[in-house]
């Protein structure tokens, strides 16, 4: 019985330890590409110099431009506000954004679920969502405003962690090992009691 308790408490351990990866992590994001945007918008390769403006609500550039994609970024329970705006701003940026409108904090979140769209209530986490936006410069001001525009040097030196998804396959591996060690322990104790009862009955 002292065995089946290790064991026991060897798998709490093992899933305690991955729920602390779980929350280690705290990033999802959601981009979504409408059917009629550019081709070189999409598969775009490298951002720009390190820019990148927001726009909250109603807010609207001066500046001529382009609808990109919709982007949404979930921050887990325990990250902060500053976290999640400044990861949302890095990951429409890498996508080769120059800027963000509509953006909103939202109490939900929304998950794409064939051709239509489930909206799920969240609690304790931050939700950030918006259009991310390409720059029409068709004059030589607008190109010199951009190019004089100050680099965010955080955003090029920036390392983002693996995102949420992965965690389900490592939570899968750690669950197997830890039923496979459990039912070996189980198996052990079974045998070591049949041998007290053979013991037992001579």
């Amino acid at each position: 019985m002292i065995i089946l308790k290790k064991a026991f408490t060897l798998v709490l351990v093992l899933l305690t330890t991955f729920y602390f990866l779980s929350c280690s992590v705290g990033f999802e994001h959601v981009i979504n590409y409408p059917s009629d945007v550019p081709m070189e918008y999409k598969y775009c390769l490298k951002p720009n110099k390190g820019f990148i403006e927001l726009f909250w609500g109603n807010e609207k550039p001066t500046h001529q431009y382009d609808k990109f994609f919709q982007i949404e970024v979930i921050g887990e329970e325990g990250k902060n506000f500053d976290e999640v705006l400044f990861y949302f701003k890095y990951i429409a940026w890498n996508a080769c954004a120059d800027a963000i409108i509509n953006v909103r904090k939202l109490d939900y979140r929304s998950i794409q679920q064939g051709d239509s769209i489930k909206i799920i209530p969240v609690e304790d986490k931050i939700v950030l969502s918006g259009t991310a936006i390409k720059y029409n410069l068709t004059t030589q001001r607008d190109q010199d405003w951009f190019d004089s525009a100050l680099v965010d040097s955080n955003l090029v030196n920036y390392s983002p962690p693996k995102e949420n998804e992965t965690l389900p396959e490592i939570g899968k591996i750690i669950l197997f090992f830890g039923v496979v060690i459990l039912f070996a322990y189980y198996i052990k104790y079974k045998i070591e009691n049949l041998g007290k009862e053979d013991n037992e009955e001579e």
